[in-house]
């Protein structure tokens, strides 16, 4: 229901957490369901039949905290080759779970932390000569095509600069 309702019926990730705890279905914890949570499991690919471990290694460091040694210990996530992949039985199809992954980059994309103004149009504009996203010149409040400039580009998966000098 999770992958579901976040896929097609645009409930957000506090929508669901309700929806679990009115049903009764409890966390694993017995604890609130919170949005990190629905977060995880949506990004989990154990529930498409493919997990994976040693996707974290433990980093010890001796850290000095009121003049006192003590040793810390953090995770960090392992570059992709040295996962090792496991099979399990599949839940959902990956169809859904792509679909689920996409729309939580897309509102990641979106979200209003990410911006420091208010611009009715953010994210919704593409540039009509290249097809990518456009974005809000903050100089002159006016819409570009994001890949005008060089210092763009480089985050570009083509590499290519877009000629248009279109401002909206």
């Amino acid at each position: 229901d999770i992958f579901n309702w976040y896929s097609f019926e645009e409930v957000s990730l506090r929508e669901i957490c309700r929806r679990l705890s009115d049903s009764g279905i409890e966390t694993i914890k017995k604890g609130r369901w919170r949005p990190g949570t629905i977060h995880g499991i949506l990004k989990n690919s154990i529930y498409t039949g493919t997990g994976y471990a040693n996707k974290q290694e433990c980093i010890e460091n001796t850290e000095s905290i009121f003049k006192i040694e003590q040793v810390v210990a953090r995770r960090r996530v392992r570059s992709r080759d040295e996962w090792f992949p496991f099979s399990a039985p599949a839940i959902i199809d990956e169809e859904l779970f792509e679909l689920a992954n996409n729309k939580l980059a897309l509102n990641s994309q979106r979200s209003s932390r990410n911006t420091k103004g208010q611009y009715l149009l953010r994210s919704l504009l593409v540039c009509g000569k290249c097809r990518r996203k456009m974005r809000v010149d903050t100089q002159t409040q006016k819409y570009i095509c994001f890949f005008t400039r060089p210092s763009t580009v480089k985050e570009s998966s083509d590499g290519a600069l877009c000629d248009n000098q279109a401002k909206m």
